[in-house]
């Protein structure tokens, strides 16, 4: 088996008022105790912040002073977290450090085209010249910010539906037969490319879409051929579009693609769940992000992840490996972690930030962010651990150690199947 060196981002977006209260807690977990641990951003959600222009929105997630300096000055994204440091919590000893995170630069496309057909009646035409028009900002900002990693902007279809997009006609008309036209989404791709050309700063990564998987290795070689003709070549790959797609199938597009000779980064967008990683894992993706446990913790239920390692990386002894639990219905014998946030934070702690909401909304939000990097944590413990495996057979070793047998069995028919 290839050697991969895995990289996670945890997610900045989504989750309401706890996103803009994330960055003044970012310096509690930046101590080096986690490997391979960046920040994923979205474009969308930094830039599209007036209620007129090019880049027009209805709602803003970060507030508009922080936004316009963001923007309007050479502020690079991790002086921008600074902007929010202070101390984390009144009554502990604990301060933010300065921060010096890796970025991954998401588009947030697939929102940009729902709310450009649902808020502003852009017909099919309108869509497509605005993302195009859009690459140029794009990467600017993406360089001027010094983000590390940066996806491409694409045609996508926004899978969390949080307005109407889902019950649209038109928008779903205008949406499916953009996905339909690869030439388009490659002529996109090839923009960026070409705009980008020469930067060695940035790694930039395409993003692949299809129906089956069968499509999704088109459109691989689709691309490879693109570069080939452009003698330009992306830095890695990043699966979209999965929420409609099967795990097992989505390891097979990676192991195919894997087996194909393709040695590039393959990220995953957006289908990272914890209990998703080990397989991903082994079928050959080496970036993910954290969308799931950071939906999770801002649940109502507020749901806490199991763990599966401690920071050694080896085996805690719980029948739920990576289950998101109702945080009230958490037993606490079953978490056993050693991660920074539960040695510094007990289940009564955190349990009473939660329900003090009334008094106190600031140690609520806290309280969220603190479930969700335990789940960040969960993340580089696997990570770590997976990294140190160089064969099939250490693979097949390490998840026989897996105490929850559903978990282990679901793994390892997965892997049965796509070997």
């Amino acid at each position: 088996m290839n050697k991969l060196k895995y990289f996670m981002t945890s997610n900045l977006g989504g989750g309401g008022q706890t996103v803009s209260r994330f960055p003044k807690h970012l310096g509690f977990f930046n101590d080096g105790s986690f490997q391979n641990i960046g920040i994923l951003l979205n474009y969308h959600y930094l830039t599209f912040y007036e209620k007129e222009g090019p880049r027009k929105t209805n709602r803003m997630v970060f507030d508009k002073k922080h936004l316009e300096t963001l923007n309007n000055t050479k502020i690079n994204f991790n002086d921008f977290f600074n902007l929010y440091k202070e101390e984390t919590l009144s009554d502990t000893n604990i301060t933010n450090e300065q921060l010096g995170y890796d970025i991954l630069l998401d588009t947030g496309s697939g929102k940009i085209l729902a709310d450009s057909i649902l808020h502003y009646d852009l017909s099919r035409q309108e869509c497509i010249d605005l993302i195009f028009k859009l690459v140029e900002h794009h990467l600017e900002f993406s360089i001027q910010k010094k983000a590390k990693y940066v996806i491409a902007m694409d045609f996508c279809k926004k899978n969390t539906y949080k307005n109407k997009e889902g019950r649209s006609e038109n928008y779903k008309n205008i949406i499916n037969t953009i996905l339909k036209d690869n030439k388009l989404q490659n002529d996109l791709l090839l923009l960026s490319l070409e705009k980008i050309k020469g930067n060695r700063d940035i790694k930039l990564f395409a993003p692949l879409h299809g129906n089956s998987v069968e499509d999704y290795l088109n459109h691989h070689q689709s691309i490879v051929s693109l570069e080939n003709k452009s003698s330009m070549r992306f830095s890695g790959f990043a699966i979209g579009g999965l929420g409609r797609t099967k795990l097992i199938d989505i390891c097979k597009i990676v192991k195919e693609i894997r087996d194909l000779g393709e040695d590039r980064d393959i990220h995953i967008l957006g289908s990272s769940g914890l209990n998703k990683l080990l397989p991903l894992c082994y079928s050959g993706a080496n970036f993910f992000d954290c969308h799931t446990p950071w939906r999770r913790a801002n649940d109502n239920e507020n749901k806490f992840s199991i763990p599966l390692l401690n920071k050694k990386q080896e085996p805690i002894s719980t029948e739920r490996t990576f289950k998101n639990i109702d945080f009230v219905d958490l037993q606490t014998t079953e978490n056993n972690c050693d991660c920074k946030v539960c040695e510094n934070f007990k289940y009564e702690d955190i349990s009473k930030m939660l329900l003090n909401r009334n008094n106190n909304s600031e140690d609520y939000y806290f309280a969220k962010i603190l479930i969700y990097f335990h789940a960040v944590y969960q993340y580089s413990f696997a990570l770590k651990k997976l990294e140190s495996l160089s064969s099939k057979q250490e693979y097949w070793d390490f998840f026989k150690t897996i105490k929850d047998i559903n978990y282990r069995e679901g793994l390892m028919k997965i892997i049965e199947s796509i070997d």
